[in-house]
């Protein structure tokens, strides 16, 4: 029972830093599309969802 219940841990994890990363990816693209700032504003999106992902990712890992 133990490792069906990591098994999922691992997955919600995995959408997270997924849901993170695409978050910031779009909105970045979006604004840069609007503002005509290509391709800062899409990698600064990168960047903050892939450290919001990782921060989402070491609560679920600490929160045991």
């Amino acid at each position: 029972m133990k490792g069906s219940h990591t098994g999922w841990r691992v997955a919600t994890v995995g959408s997270e830093v997924l849901f993170f990363l695409g978050g910031g990816f779009f909105l970045g693209r979006y604004l840069d599309h609007r503002l005509g700032t290509q391709p800062w504003l899409m990698v600064a999106g990168l960047l903050v969802g892939f450290v919001a992902g990782l921060w989402m990712a070491y609560r679920a890992a600490s929160s045991r």
